[in-house]
């Protein structure tokens, strides 16, 4: 069985910015990651997991500026990049659903079905807002 804990939400982006930082800065995306100093309810690895499955989404989507923080027990992820369009929200959750048709090597659809799974572990849900040229925000509550 799988054992959320307490877990101070520093803790998990102090791993955050060791993963993800070298790779931001290789790539020239500007990438903030900031959190409020909570306790957080959670599965630290599959959060961890979940957030930079987010991260890698974003940067796949074209966007140089992408925003990682946590206030009020709500994590979120906001990037610059192309944007979903509406028809398409629904749906990016399923496995093996792509928004692009012509599928890019690599990329099987998986990401952000395992997201939402790990969203249902904490029994919460992944909260995705988009717009076409402006970017998209992903939030999860836990």
């Amino acid at each position: 069985n799988l054992i959320l804990a307490e877990v101070p939400i520093d803790t998990l982006f102090d791993e955050l910015r060791a993963i993800l930082m070298p790779i931001a800065d290789k790539e020239d995306i500007a990438l903030e990651i900031k959190s409020d100093n909570e306790i957080y309810h959670m599965e630290k690895d599959l959060i961890l997991c979940l957030i930079i499955n987010l991260v890698d989404n974003a940067k796949k989507a074209g966007a140089d500026r992408i925003r990682v923080f946590a206030k009020n027990h709500t994590l979120s992820v906001i990037d610059n990049g192309k944007g979903i369009s509406t028809e398409h929200i629904g749906k990016i959750t399923q496995p093996f659903y792509t928004v692009d048709s012509a599928r890019h090597i690599g990329n099987c659809g998986l990401g952000l079905a395992l997201c939402g799974r790990i969203a249902e572990i904490h029994k919460t849900e992944l909260k995705i807002t988009s717009k076409i040229g402006r970017g998209t925000v992903v939030q999860v509550r836990l």
